[in-house]
């Protein structure tokens, strides 16, 4: 959950879905590509939400 409206995330996410890179399955959105699953989680361990930071 990043607290943010579907308007401002809905263009990246079509595009990674036309590269198939997210899959979207019962309302929600999976990451069909492994190592950027991988940097993802490795981000968010380091940054918190990925690109929106929460202050």
């Amino acid at each position: 959950m990043l607290n943010v409206t579907t308007g401002s995330i809905s263009k990246p996410l079509v595009n990674l879905q036309h590269h198939e890179l997210v899959n979207l399955e019962n309302n929600y959105y999976y990451l069909s590509e492994p190592i950027l699953k991988r940097w993802l989680e490795l981000e968010y361990g380091k940054t918190g939400p990925y690109p929106f930071r929460l202050d």
